[in-house]
C-alpha cells in the first residue's frame, strides 16, 4: 500500500444521496404510550442476501427491515440490555446477536423465531463484566467464537453442543492483561481470529488457541479493526480518541495514523468492496468518507441543500455503519434510523 502523504488527490470530491431512511415507527408508538425510551441503534448490518436491514438498538429491541420497502418486517425484545454486535450464517439463513447482558442469541431467519441461547459462563470475582462485544462463527459453523467485557475470548464446539469455554484466557499470556475485547474479525485466510483489547491487537491462532502476534501499543484503547480488502498484511484500527491506525501485520509497526474525530468513544470503521473508500463516524452526527490510501477527506455526511431539496442527515451520534455489495453506505444513530447512501464523484 502506499501511504505517501504527498500524494496529491482531489479532497472532498464524493457526492452523496439519500436512498432510503429505516425508522421504527412500532417503537416510536410505544413509546406515546408509555416512558419514553430513546430510540438509539447502536449496531446495524444486512443480511447476506440484502433483503433485510437488522438494526440492533441500546435497549436491547432488534428491528429487521425490508431493504426495499423499509417497513418493519419484524421487532421484538432480544436482550435485556444493550446489542453490541449482529452477525450472520448464510448457508442456514442464521443471524447471531451479542448483547450486554452476557447472551449469544440465535435466530432462524427465515421465520424470525429464536432457535437458540448460548450464556457466558461466569468468572470468579468478574460476573458483572458480562457484556459480549462481538461473535464470530467460522465457516462449517462448527465453532463460534465470542470477545468479552471480562477479557477472555470464548469458543463453542458443536459437537458439545456450542457450549461455552474460555479459548483465550488473559492470565495465560505475558504480560498479563486484563483488557475488554473490544472486537474481533478472522484473518483472511481464516487461520487466525485478530482481536482487540486494550492498546494492542491480538493474532490467535484457531488451531492451537495460543496468541501468535502482539502488534499495537497505541496511546488510548483500540475500539474496532478491519483488514485492508487489497492486502491481507495491512489493517486498520480505531482508537478511543478518534484515531485511525494503519499497521502492517509482517513488520508488526504502524504504517500511519491520522485523526478522524475529535469525539473520544466507540465506532466502526469499514472499506468499501474496492479497497478505495474507507468510512467512519463518531465525529458529531456526521459520517466521513476517507481516501482509504492517501487518507485525504472525500465527503463528509451531514445536512445538506441539493437539487431535489433538502437531504437529512442523522441528527445523533452515529456509531456503525458498513458498504454494501454494490458500494451504497448503510449508516445507524443515536437518533433511532438507519439510512442508505449512494456515493459518486462529483461533476
Amino acid at each position: 500500500m502506499n501511504t505517501n502523504k504527498n500524494v496529491q488527490l482531489p479532497i472532498y470530491n464524493l457526492d452523496y444521496k439519500l436512498l432510503k431512511t429505516y425508522g421504527n415507527s412500532i417503537l416510536e408508538e410505544e413509546n406515546k404510550k408509555h416512558k419514553p425510551k430513546k430510540l438509539r441503534i447502536n449496531y446495524v448490518n444486512i443480511t447476506p442476501d440484502e433483503k433485510y436491514i437488522v438494526c440492533g438498538y441500546k435497549t436491547g429491541e432488534i428491528a429487521i427491515f425490508d431493504k426495499e420497502t423499509t417497513e418493519v418486517v419484524k421487532y421484538f425484545k432480544a436482550h435485556d440490555s444493550k446489542v453490541n454486535h449482529i452477525e450472520f450464517y448464510e448457508p442456514d439463513n442464521l443471524m447471531f446477536s451479542s448483547g450486554n447482558d452476557g447472551k449469544i442469541l440465535i435466530f432462524d431467519l427465515k421465520n424470525f423465531t429464536l432457535i437458540n441461547e448460548i450464556h457466558q459462563p461466569p468468572l470468579k470475582d468478574l460476573e458483572s463484566y458480562s457484556e459480549i462485544r462481538f461473535v464470530l462463527v467460522d465457516d462449517n459453523m462448527e465453532h463460534i467464537y465470542f470477545g468479552s467485557q471480562n477479557g477472555c475470548l470464548y469458543k463453542c464446539d458443536k459437537e458439545n453442543n456450542f457450549k461455552p469455554y474460555i479459548f483465550v484466557n488473559p492470565e495465560d499470556m505475558y504480560p498479563h492483561e486484563r483488557y475488554f475485547l473490544t472486537s474481533g474479525v478472522f484473518s483472511p485466510d481464516k487461520k487466525y481470529l485478530v482481536f482487540a483489547s486494550g492498546y494492542s491487537i491480538k493474532f490467535v491462532n484457531l488451531k492451537t488457541g495460543k496468541v501468535d502476534k502482539v502488534i499495537g501499543e497505541t496511546r488510548h484503547y483500540i475500539n474496532d479493526i478491519t483488514f485492508y480488502p487489497n492486502d491481507d498484511n495491512i489493517i486498520a484500527t480505531w482508537s478511543q480518541d478518534g484515531t485511525i491506525t494503519y499497521w502492517n501485520i509482517q513488520l508488526e509497526k504502524e504504517l500511519i495514523a491520522f485523526s478522524a474525530s475529535e469525539n473520544d468513544d466507540y465506532c466502526h470503521l469499514v472499506f468499501d468492496q474496492t479497497g478505495r473508500f474507507l468510512a467512519s463516524a463518531n465525529d458529531e452526527n456526521y459520517v466521513n468518507i476517507w481516501d482509504a490510501i492517501t487518507k485525504h477527506p472525500l465527503a463528509t455526511i451531514k445536512d445538506k441543500v441539493s437539487m431535489d431539496g433538502l437531504i437529512e442527515a442523522h441528527k445523533k451520534t452515529v456509531k456503525s455503519l458498513l458498504f454494501t455489495k454494490n458500494n451504497n453506505l448503510l449508516t445507524c444513530s443515536f437518533d433511532g434510523t438507519a439510512k442508505l447512501w449512494e456515493l459518486s464523484i462529483k461533476k
